[in-house]
């Protein structure tokens, strides 16, 4: 299975078999330079219309699946509240990244947002949580849909350091 991550800076990670391949060579032994020019063109995200492509062509996104799928029932909300809930994630977001690169200023935060951030920086305690990469695009060639973690890292689970993927 390959994963292409991208960053908002549309920095690039090609992840082989869960293995990222090494920085300088890919398993085919392109230069990484020439993949990740590639993937820059191929995954593309309209931060608007929050559409994913690949090579061009929409794909699903992680929600769009769970409500195919009738996983994830959206109906029965006020479109205010969805939206009133996005702008608040979108905060909780840029917070809690905030946090993890330690440029946080505590002070800036709007009484809505702090709870949030709050039972973050607790998670991050008791787990030993170490945030590597926070809001990074991922597209599955296998399995054709993209989605946006949380965030990726690592914490302690059972006295051994686990990667993890935090959403």
């Amino acid at each position: 299975m390959m994963l292409v991550l991208k960053d908002k800076k549309n920095s690039v990670f090609i992840f082989k078999k869960n293995k990222m391949r090494s920085p300088t060579r890919t398993a085919e032994g392109a230069g990484m330079a020439e993949v990740a020019a590639e993937v820059r063109e191929a995954f593309t995200f309209d931060e608007d219309a929050h559409v994913y492509r690949w090579n061009g062509v929409m794909v699903p996104n992680v929600t769009r699946l769970l409500q195919d799928y009738g996983l994830l029932d959206l109906s029965g909300i006020p479109a205010e509240r969805l939206a009133y809930k996005s702008r608040l994630g979108t905060a909780v977001h840029y917070a809690t990244h905030l946090l993890d690169e330690h440029k946080l200023d505590e002070e800036s935060l709007h009484p809505d947002i702090k709870p949030y951030v709050d039972a973050y920086r607790k998670f991050c305690e008791i787990t030993e949580f170490c945030a590597r990469h926070s809001e990074v695009r991922l597209y599955s060639r296998t399995w054709g849909f993209a989605g946006t973690p949380d965030k990726q890292g690592l914490f302690e689970w059972k006295g051994r350091e686990q990667e993890s993927v935090i959403d």
